[in-house]
């Protein structure tokens, strides 16, 4: 019997078996007809298509998916190449890969051929149509399949995965993941012995791109010594090399290496180097640097233009590259004094990226057509420039007002924010000649307010759009299940973060192996998540960022009743004042700054910090000036105004404005001064976008159908090490607060890390009374410590850094930081100030209160604690502030502690709307009387049913 069963199993298999060949040979059948019906003309294209989606139903039923994802690929390539049709190719295989695989890969087999299949797509995105998103999506996932199913072992894969993603990075400005990934491919190669895969040129040409000629030019030194590379990679190594030694001054050698290289292109056979154009017009590209460098714009001029001559019919040189030696070409004659011969090549970069845009020069892209291409950007800024030479202003202004759109689509791309952080820094300079030539034409149009309000939106665009990045993310839909997952991929990601960053802070000392396996895992971490949000486009769409930005007709939306606001943005040597009153008004203005300036409000800053009488009388001084250069006009057109919102920016959000002069100083004592505070409630925000945005959070906290259980939560650790970390008087403050408002106060051990983690979300307010630790240098590092370091865990170890607080989904209305330094950090151009305050931000709580310096644990307490009792007393949080601060210089007992120090370095942020926080049921006066009338009735019903008794007894 045994035998019997054994004899049925064999048979049905090989049974199984001949019939999955007989599907795979038939498929193939059905690949050949497809290759003689395409090989017929166009007419049988139709029937050759037909005869291939045959051959993947027989090869599905085979089970041969290696074979289906390559003849996918093919497909794709094909109906790419015969009907011209490349996105409808790309929405194919997309579709046909996520609907028509019926199981996931399992065989070596089987992963090379899903890799190579989105290496193909990515090919397809490049060549044909140059979308690059797509090209960087394609590839990334072509990574992640290489290093999760292939064990990132096979050097047909590594040849062409590692610089085309590098490249691709670079091209967004991603220098972080460029370096990255250019590094682990150079590793790669030493490893395996595959020279191919290095590609000495592209590595190089990363730090040439990052104006770091040492590195580049030892790179591209080892290219050449290299055995083994490539003749065409040598080659180009060789270009690189000159390229470098240009910018590096080496001019002789430059020279002398670009001329071996053209006389050796010279000799060689066209056919026995495909690339030869590719090398040629490189050649000139080098030719016309060096030229370019040496001063020689004639000659530089007639090389770039021999460039293009040799690019444009070549069929591999692409749109991109085309525009770029436009773009050479429109920079040189703009050197030359030609603006108008350059405004002609700069267009016409535009129009070889953007064929829809008309041929006139004076034309200008539909913001739809714009993409993330550096190229772009360049030609744009260009174009601005050359129209501005030109008289052209208005229309110079409309390509500035374009270029925030390239950047914004260039940010979405990026997978670290340090790449962010750095071209929103490069794009700084750019918004202060657009918001400079806005005032030009504002001032010779009579004032004509468009230009103010186009000038606003652009300061708009210009400052703190990760941030509002971050909080529009947090807005947008996702399923529970994903957000748990996104939740925990996050999680790790900050952790790496801060471990980066310590160890990176550690410098020569630093552990290199270490670094390089942990940037490898964020990295990794990154990519995982872009792959979990891929059906949720919206997430990171820049267009749903733009949809945020206020104009100038918005703000007094933000504003309530009796409130103004003034907005500041700075060019290198002027400061402009946009503001509006309480009832709407608009107005702009400009300040020429001394060269002074930004220096000596770094020293009004310092004399703050540093809790000393000595120079007290420029710090007066000083401060009087700002009131009057910066704000004393605005005040005099706010009639019946007691609160206003600042916007500060450069060295101004280091300045508390309570401590400004509204008049010269008279009297000998800090308390009676005419400070700024005297007259203002004064609350701060990042932008007017931010603030409207954090408005929206807060609305949606009060809305909400389920609230937080807890008004308030306190936290004030134990420190038991001796010196700077000890800190005292932090208990009764919070609670003193906690009986005000009832909620929870954790103090001494309980008020850790894990415990903060577990219930922060259960609090509409929080007050946090301990350490705080600003790194200007590391931001990542900046710290909240949660009582003594622990070693329970890599998690919970009582140091809470800002990534991991950034991360967190918090539902309080406010954040209170009694905490040193909460409000300080490194200052970011374009982005403000990376603080712990910031962090609270972007963890969605809507308003905090910060400290800009060390508190002092005498005079916080006092503050905070009437902070809060103006706020259970329905005041809005910035006049609570106020009210506080005053309560303390009017009291007699603090009369030796008013310098500004001990009370001007807690400032409000955000949205400053009051709060509902209601007295706990057994505080409030019905409690008591209710209890009264209870106790009453129970006497006299006790006393009458006595009565009763005693009569019927």
């Amino acid at each position: 019997m045994r035998a019997f069963f054994l004899f049925l199993f064999f048979f049905g298999f090989s049974v199984a078996l001949t019939g999955h060949n007989a599907d795979s040979l038939h498929a193939e059948r059905c690949v050949k007809n497809f290759s003689r019906l395409k090989a017929m003309g166009s007419a049988h294209y139709a029937a050759a298509f037909a005869s291939l989606d045959s051959a993947f139903a027989l090869l599905q039923k085979a089970d041969a998916l290696d074979r289906w994802l390559y003849l996918q690929s093919m497909r794709g390539m094909s109906w790419a190449e015969l009907y011209n049709q490349p996105f409808e190719a790309l929405e194919s295989m997309e579709q046909r890969a996520k609907n028509g695989m019926w199981r996931a890969p399992r065989s070596p087999e089987e992963h090379l051929e899903h890799c190579y299949f989105y290496l193909d797509q990515a090919y397809i995105a490049k060549q044909y149509v140059e979308d690059f998103v797509r090209v960087k999506s394609a590839l990334e996932k072509a990574y992640d399949i290489f290093h999760t199913s292939m064990g990132a072992k096979h050097n047909g894969i590594a040849k062409f995965l590692y610089f085309q993603l590098g490249n691709t990075y670079v091209r967004f400005r991603d220098f972080k993941s460029a370096e990255r990934v250019f590094e682990e491919g150079l590793q790669y190669s030493l490893v395996h012995d595959a020279p191919e895969v290095a590609k000495y040129s592209d590595y190089g040409g990363y730090f040439v791109t990052r104006k770091n000629y040492p590195a580049a030019q030892k790179m591209f030194r080892e290219g050449m010594l290299r055995k083994g590379v490539p003749e065409e990679d040598r080659i180009f190594t060789r270009l690189g090399l000159v390229e470098c030694l240009v910018q590096m001054n080496a001019l002789d050698e430059a020279l002398k290496i670009n001329r071996e290289v053209e006389q050796m292109l010279a000799k060689t056979n066209p056919e026995k180097m495909p690339k030869l154009p590719e090398f040629a017009y490189n050649v000139q590209e080098n030719y016309g640097i060096y030229y370019h460098k040496r001063g020689d714009l004639p000659r530089a001029l007639q090389h770039y233009r021999r460039a293009l001559q040799i690019a444009e019919p070549y069929p591999r040189a692409t749109k991109r590259q085309k525009a770029f030696y436009k773009l050479g070409i429109g920079n040189i004659l703009a050197d030359m004094g030609k603006p108008d011969e350059a405004l002609i090549f700069y267009h016409d970069a535009l129009c070889t990226l953007l064929p829809k845009l008309a041929s006139a020069t004076k034309s200008h892209p539909d913001p739809a057509w714009l993409s993330a291409e550096n190229v772009l950007l360049q030609a744009l800024e260009g174009k601005a420039r050359a129209l501005l030479a030109m008289g052209l202003r208005e229309d110079a202004l409309v390509c500035y007002e374009r270029i925030p759109l390239v950047e914004a689509k260039l940010r979405a791309t990026h997978a670290y924010e340090s790449s962010s952080l750095m071209a929103l820094d490069e794009s700084r300079k750019r918004f202060q000649s657009a918001v400079d030539l806005a005032w030009a034409l504002f001032s010779d149009d009579g004032g004509r307010m468009e230009y103010a309000q186009r000038a606003f939106r652009l300061t708009e665009l210009s400052r703190g759009m990760l941030l509002l990045q971050s909080l529009v993310q947090a807005r947008q839909y996702l399923p529970d299940a994903l957000l748990a997952q996104d939740d925990a991929l996050r999680t790790r990601m900050a952790w790496l973060e801060h471990e980066l960053a310590a160890e990176r802070e550690k410098g020569a000392a630093a552990d290199t192996r270490q670094l390089k396996q942990w940037e490898e895992q964020l990295f990794d971490l990154k990519l995982q998540r872009q792959r979990l949000l891929q059906d949720y486009p919206n997430y990171n769409n820049p267009d749903s960022v733009f949809l945020q930005v206020l104009g100038a007709g918005d703000l007094s939306r933000l504003l309530r009743p009796g409130q103004a606001m003034v907005n500041y943005f700075f060019t290198e040597n002027t400061a402009y004042v946009f503001s509006v009153g309480p009832d709407g008004t608009f107005r702009w203005r400009n300040v020429v700054l001394a060269p002074s300036f930004r220096e000596q409000t770094k020293q009004f800053a310092a004399f703050l910090w540093q809790e000393k009488n000595e120079g007290r009388a420029a710090f007066l001084q000083f401060g009087r000036q700002l009131d009057s250069l910066l704000l004393a006009p605005e005040r005099k057109q706010w009639a019946n105004t007691s609160s206003m919102v600042v916007v500060p920016d450069d060295v101004l959000v280091l300045v508390p404005f309570e401590v400004l002069l509204t008049a010269p100083a008279q009297g000998g004592n800090w308390r009676d001064l005419p400070w700024l505070l005297m007259d203002y409630n004064i609350g701060y925000a990042y932008s007017a976008t931010l603030l409207g945005v954090q408005q929206g959070i807060g609305a949606e906290h009060r809305h909400a159908d389920e609230k937080p259980p807890h008004i308030f939560g306190g936290f004030a650790p134990v420190y038991t090490s001796a010196g700077a970390y000890r800190l005292s008087n932090t208990f009764p403050m919070v609670k003193n607060v906690q009986k005000a408002l009832g909620g929870e106060a954790w103090l001494d051990k309980e008020a850790n890390e894990e415990r903060f983690k577990q219930t922060a979300g259960q609090y509409r307010t929080l007050l946090l009374a301990m350490h705080g630790i600003s790194d200007n240098e590391q931001p990542e590092l900046s710290r909240l410590l949660f009582g003594d370091p622990g070693a329970d865990s890599a998690v919970n170890n009582n140091i809470l850094y800002a990534p991991e607080l950034e991360i967190m989904r918090l539902r309080a209305d406010l954040v209170v930081l009694s905490a040193c330094h909460s409000g300080a950090g490194k200052l970011e151009h374009g982005e403000g100030v990376y603080s712990l305050a910031r962090a609270f931000a972007a963890a969605r709580v809507p308003a905090s209160v910060m400290s800009l310096w060390l508190l002092h644990e005498a005079t916080a307490p006092p503050l905070v604690e009437a902070f809060f009792q103006y706020l259970q007393a329905g005041k809005n949080k910035d006049e609570a502030l106020r009210l506080a601060k005053l309560d303390f210089l009017k009291n007699d007992e603090n009369f030796e502690t008013t310098h500004p120090f001990f009370w001007a370095g807690l400032t409000a942020a955000g949205d400053m709307c009051a709060l509902e926080l209601a007295t706990p049921f057994y505080k409030k006066w019905q409690f008591w009387s209710a209890l009264l009338l209870l106790g009453a009735a129970g006497f006299f019903i006790r006393k009458k049913y006595s009565a009763r008794r005693t009569v019927y007894s």
